[in-house]
């Protein structure tokens, strides 16, 4: 298991987490607004934990430079008993104590009591407190998300660079050309299709978008050895043979792998530039 910042790749986990463990939450509480909102105030105190690729429990602390709070302790119903929530409050214990906070304060909804022990477990006293609130009308917040131009940006980018790249090994007539028309093309071709799946289905993961990808190109590859009358007439225009090819080879098959992982690596590294260095 490892604890680490939240990720924007995250959210839609983080939302259907939440929704599980607070049925019922009110407007003010919705995931996505909640989730948005502490995007832009202190986010490395908003922790995830992570099992595998899954999400498996949350925390978010604040410090307004007096008093330290702690929120939305969420663990799913299956991995509870494990540790997993007090690993996650001492960790943001920890990040508050490092900002200098001398007391951390939270709250537990007198129509749920069971939570009490736990947070007893962890050094917490219930005090003799009376908890007043008051919904701010004039502050409305937006529950959509914050723009998100920067991974499809670098995406668009991305393929300004690969489409001609790609393009010139299907020319190139050098040394090697027959390796760097075929073998390197197929990896540029997967590659160029994974990137582009990215630009239009952003929030999809990218091993899901890669394994798709590769998936479908194999298909293509396959499909070689069948020329039915509709498939050879579009291998017989210059863009078909592009998308389907015209001779079927079982030694591409290992350069379109590649092209799957080197896309999966690429799709990765637009999404880390896109969530900052507060997300680890």
């Amino acid at each position: 298991m490892e604890i680490r910042p939240y990720r924007e790749t995250d959210r839609e986990q983080v939302v259907e987490l939440w929704r599980t463990v607070f049925p019922g939450a009110p407007p003010r509480n919705a995931p996505e607004l909640l989730i948005s909102c502490k995007r832009s105030i202190q986010p490395e105190l908003f922790l995830v934990a992570e099992e595998g690729s899954r999400v498996v429990g949350t925390t978010m602390g604040g410090y307004d430079g007096h008093r330290g709070w702690i929120y939305l302790v969420a663990v799913h119903p299956g991995h509870r008993r494990r540790g997993i929530g007090s690993t996650l409050v001492r960790r943001a214990e920890c990040l508050l104590i490092g900002m200098g906070c001398p007391k951390c304060n939270l709250q537990v909804r007198s129509s749920d009591p069971e939570p009490v022990a736990f947070y007893e477990s962890l050094g917490f006293t219930v005090e003799e407190r009376i908890s007043m609130g008051k919904e701010l009308a004039a502050a409305k917040r937006s529950s959509d998300p914050p723009p998100r131009g920067g991974a499809r940006g670098r995406a668009l980018l991305s393929l300004m660079f690969l489409v001609p790249l790609g393009l010139y090994t299907k020319v190139y007539s050098g040394p090697g050309s027959a390796w760097v028309n075929d073998s390197l093309g197929g990896v540029f071709y997967v590659l160029f299709w994974s990137i582009a799946v990215f630009t239009c289905f952003e929030r999809i993961r990218p091993l899901h978008i890669a394994l798709w990808v590769l998936a479908v190109t194999c298909l293509l590859e396959v499909l070689q050895l069948w020329n039915p009358p509709p498939l050879a007439w579009a291998r017989s225009t210059a863009s078909g043979r592009i998308l389907l090819g015209t001779t079927f080879s079982w030694s591409d098959l290992p350069h379109y792998l590649a092209g799957a992982g080197f896309g999966w690596l690429w799709m990765r590294g637009i999404r880390a530039a896109e969530s900052g260095p507060a997300s680890g």
